[in-house]
């Protein structure tokens, strides 16, 4: 069942889906035309030139093919959101949308589908599965290991404050 409809406008060419929290900053695409970890999933966009169109849907993914009605899965795997809420948008902030329709909090089944694969999508279709009793693998479990910088703004990230010794 399609529960949203949207057209961002999307001022960075990466699109990030997943969870409230604040996006890793080590979440990385490289070369691919998307990447995840634990609450996120990067998907690399064509941004400033057109809107792009993205669907989601909730429904029973029990198996998902590679290409579906001229669309291509990129990602297949679970994130974690917490809160039962899941926001699409592109990783500055600029453009978002967030929807409370995806369940219970939890481990959820996602999948991504683009219509390019191999360059960036205009469209992008973004399945939730049921909340997970058990644990699917997901593209990359650790965001924490990636060596790429800039992935995703400093100021969007949350830091530690930062406690002055006092002697």
């Amino acid at each position: 069942m399609q529960i949203a409809g949207l057209d961002l406008y999307l001022n960075h060419p990466m699109m990030a889906l997943g969870s409230t929290e604040w996006i890793p900053t080590t979440l990385a695409l490289q070369d691919r035309p998307a990447a995840g970890c634990e609450t996120h999933v990067a998907v690399r966009v064509q941004a400033q030139v057109a809107l792009v169109k993205v669907r989601v849907f909730v429904e029973d993914i029990t198996s998902v093919g590679t290409t579906q009605d001229g669309f291509t899965t990129v990602f297949d795997g679970s994130l974690l959101l917490a809160d039962g809420r899941l926001v699409v948008g592109d990783v500055i902030g600029q453009s978002r949308f967030t929807t409370n329709l995806v369940g219970q909090p939890g481990r959820h089944r996602v999948t991504v589908a683009v219509d390019d694969p191999l360059g960036p999508a205009r469209a992008v279709d973004i399945t939730l599965g049921q909340r997970s009793r058990s644990s699917h693998p997901t593209a990359s479990r650790n965001c924490g290991q990636s060596r790429f910088q800039g992935a995703v703004p400093s100021y969007l990230t949350r830091r530690k404050p930062q406690t002055a010794k006092i002697q």
